[in-house]
């Protein structure tokens, strides 16, 4: 069993980030790239450690980037847009035939050089639970983020597996999957306006290679 939430993380390099550790005015105002020039060798001059630690971080950041990006590590990421978090996908599900649970953005479902990924994905997918951020479970995200729980068990011949889509909080996963069915089926809001958690067996959709033709012409 693999239970995670690896991290969301862009690998790219961001020399306004780290500068203004040294000035501040890197990461408030709009500087052009004659003027970042500029300011940056202005604080290579006045601080000792500045130059040293902007070529480490970039050395660091273009060897790992380059790593993640490399064919021969990752094949089922080439072209996708780099993102930390997707390298623990291919990792987890070379661990075994077991159950690997991992919390993470839906990129890999919507990146159109994803093929591949999405390939090996599917046939793996036992539970795709896409949630959105508006109750700020995740205080650091804005609250229109969407994120899943993914499920995945060993490859299949074809693809099967079940979605609930406009989640707010997990009790509705849960609730969704135990209800025996009837009654009025929830929607996203109540007639009050608020969010609606309610969970109900018609949340619950039964995805196959059937539907997976049918969102690919929509989509």
């Amino acid at each position: 069993l693999v239970l995670g939430n690896p991290p969301w993380i862009k690998v790219e390099w961001n020399p306004e980030s780290l500068l203004s550790d040294f000035d501040a005015r890197f990461a408030i105002r709009s500087l052009g790239p004659n003027e970042t020039a500029d300011q940056r060798d202005a604080v290579f001059k006045a601080e000792a450690l500045a130059r040293r630690d902007y070529l480490h971080e970039c050395v660091s950041t273009e060897g790992l980037t380059a790593f993640l990006n490399a064919s021969q590590n990752y094949p089922l990421l080439k072209g996708v847009q780099s993102n930390l978090f997707k390298c623990f996908l291919p990792q987890a599900w070379r661990v075994g035939c077991g159950v690997q649970a991992l919390l993470h953005p839906e990129g890999p479902y919507e990146d159109p050089n994803g093929g591949a990924l999405r390939q090996a994905m599917y046939v793996r997918l036992r539970g795709h639970y896409q949630f959105q951020n508006e109750r700020k479970l995740f205080r650091e995200i804005g609250n229109r983020i969407k994120y899943s729980i993914n499920v995945y068990g060993s490859e299949r011949v074809a693809p099967h597996f079940r979605n609930i889509a406009n989640i707010f909080t997990p009790s509705t996963v849960a609730d969704s999957l135990q209800h025996p069915g009837g009654g009025v089926v929830p929607g996203i809001k109540r007639d009050d306006g608020m969010w609606d958690v309610a969970g109900h067996a018609s949340r619950v959709i039964e995805v196959d290679e059937a539907a997976l033709a049918i969102f690919a012409r929509l989509y």
